[in-house]
């Protein structure tokens, strides 16, 4: 099973969303059947696959950082809108979803997209410094509403883990599916801990720009099949030890 790579087939990923690069390395050193590193030279040939990796990964992004430095003025390597994501997500009106957002009309207040003052804003003082001021904005806000920032915080890992995709009973296979990949993964890391680590490792650091923004469901699929397939090891190694029938000791 190979872990990495994507991000240098597909490097619009990198671009669009910097938040789906992972864990780089072989399958032969970190793959999910049998011990990591036992294979000779498997250290070498795991750090030569993530230098290269890395080295690509670079190589694609660096058009796009020189022309976000022509013509922005600051050497942007992916997106820019943090400071406005955090302002528009952490404000007096603000709300946990984009869905509450939009219904409430704090959207329209706070977002250039929807906001001609804003829009213009934007044009007068350019990009770079709307974000940035846009950033301040927002942490002085979080400084002087650390008990409403926080509900919110809690709010959005919720949602992130256990999101609503419908009426009724629609949420619950993925929630299952949440559940279950937890469980897998603990499996996984009995039977091997690097695999788990590299797996595990994508489930802690990718969310956790998303839980200080407004949710949107679409923000979970790039990890999702983390959770689908940890949830089907899990239904393998159950089904093996039920096959195997009980132990004696």
């Amino acid at each position: 099973m190979r872990i990495a790579g994507g991000n240098v087939g597909n490097p619009q990923s990198a671009i669009c969303n910097p938040q789906s690069r992972g864990p780089v390395g072989p399958n032969r050193a970190s793959g999910t059947h049998g011990k990591p590193g036992r294979a000779p030279g498997a250290r070498r040939q795991w750090l030569r696959f993530a230098a290269l990796s890395t080295a690509c990964l670079l190589a694609t992004l660096a058009p796009w950082t020189i022309r976000n430095w022509l013509v922005l003025g600051s050497p942007v390597w992916g997106r820019d809108n943090l400071g406005l994501e955090l302002h528009v997500s952490n404000n007096d009106c603000a709300a946990a979803t984009f869905a509450e957002m939009q219904r409430s009309g704090c959207h329209a207040k706070t977002h250039p997209n929807a906001n001609p003052q804003d829009a213009a804003k934007i044009r007068e003082v350019g990009e770079i410094r709307y974000n940035q001021q846009r950033l301040r904005d927002a942490l002085a806000w979080v400084r002087s509403h650390p008990a409403r920032f926080t509900g919110l915080t809690l709010e959005r890992f919720a949602l992130f883990w256990f999101p609503e995709v419908g009426r009724g009973a629609a949420s619950y296979p993925l929630w299952g599916v949440t559940l279950a990949g937890f469980a897998g993964l603990i499996l996984c890391y009995k039977e091997n801990s690097l695999a788990a680590m590299l797996f595990g490792s994508l489930l802690l650091v990718y969310p956790l720009i998303y839980y200080f923004v407004q949710h949107f469901l679409r923000y979970r699929y790039p990890v999702l099949w983390v959770s689908s397939l940890m949830t089907a090891y899990g239904i393998t190694v159950a089904w093996q030890r039920f096959r195997a029938g009980p132990t004696t000791s």
